[in-house]
């Protein structure tokens, strides 16, 4: 695995998400989270097992596409391709695709409207309490700072101050995972 990919994690829509700009970097990710895939098929073990109903969307998935021709592990490694092909096609035709913390990804989000971002040199994806929220004035200074974690919030894309600590701070609030 490359040491100097690093993973840019954008605040758009309300949450989360990280943006994959190259097939380089959606290979890395899809390397990294390839476990994923396992653990999926032991919930779908379980489920069987049990015989419980299961409120992981993929296992559900697998017993959708259940015909009585397809075992469990073809069915979910179908859902693997449909899923990889989905995105590279959509990072053919926008350029860039964004994927959420589950590994779903969506088509429709303009970059223009990412709110916030953070470059990480791990694959993690924010997940900020209120704890994590600061808020600083230069010495002397006039304008208040908002940090959440380790982003430097921006106000809009040209200005990264607030005038008051009550804005800056309510500002640091929407990043907060409920």
């Amino acid at each position: 695995m490359d040491n100097s990919i690093s993973y840019l994690f954008v605040f758009i829509n309300g949450g989360w998400w990280l943006r994959i700009n190259n097939i380089d970097e959606l290979l890395n990710y899809h390397e990294l989270h390839e476990s994923r895939w396992g653990k999926i098929f032991e919930a779908f073990v379980h489920s069987e097992r049990n015989n419980q109903e299961s409120d992981n969307p993929m296992v559900q998935a697998i017993y959708l596409k259940a015909d009585g021709k397809k075992t469990a592990l073809q069915i979910l490694q179908n859902i693997k391709i449909e899923m990889g092909m989905a995105q590279v096609e959509t990072l053919n035709e926008n350029g860039y695709i964004h994927l959420n913390g589950v590994g779903g990804h969506c088509s429709m989000f303009d970059i223009k409207n990412e709110e916030q971002w953070v470059r990480r040199k791990n694959c993690v994806f924010p997940d900020f309490k209120t704890m994590d929220i600061r808020v600083k004035q230069f010495k002397g200074g006039t304008h208040w700072y908002a940090y959440v974690g380790d982003v430097e919030l921006n106000q809009n894309k040209d200005r990264k101050s607030w005038d008051t600590y009550s804005e800056a701070y309510a500002a640091a609030e929407r990043y907060i995972t409920i």
